[in-house]
């Protein structure tokens, strides 16, 4: 196991730790820092995101472990997101049904395009003849 292999199984674990403070907000009286902390929490885990797939690219040590888990682990993060805004009465109940399909198709269509999301700014190649 690698260290972004390491990375995917923290960002399972942290959608679960953030399904369990997602629902204690869902039950009043709650301190503050519940949300604070699962705020803080999908960020950290959203960057791990980031994190991983840098590493793994960079070092060079891309994984069949994390080719299939990794978009499995983002998916969840979302899904847990948005069904624990929902259950502690966060999120408008209209918006929900459209926001999972949405997200996935998105990212579906922006990982099959060859590797190049059509909203990110690409580098340019320079051909220098000498």
């Amino acid at each position: 196991m690698t260290l972004p292999d390491w990375l995917t199984i923290a960002r399972v674990v942290t959608a679960f730790i953030l399904l369990i403070l997602l629902q204690a907000c869902a039950c009043p009286p709650v301190p503050a820092w519940t949300a604070w902390l699962a705020l803080t929490l999908f960020v950290a885990a959203a960057l791990t995101d980031w994190l991983d797939g840098h590493l793994a690219r960079k070092w060079k040590i891309e994984s069949d472990f994390g080719r299939l888990f990794d978009p499995l682990a983002d998916k969840l993060l979302i899904a847990v997101a948005f069904i624990g805004l929902l259950g502690a009465g966060l999120l408008p109940s209209g918006l929900s049904p459209l926001s999972l399909p949405a997200n996935s198709s998105s990212r579906e269509f922006a990982s099959s395009q060859d590797k190049k999301a059509p909203f990110l700014p690409q580098k340019k190649s320079v051909n220098i003849k000498r």
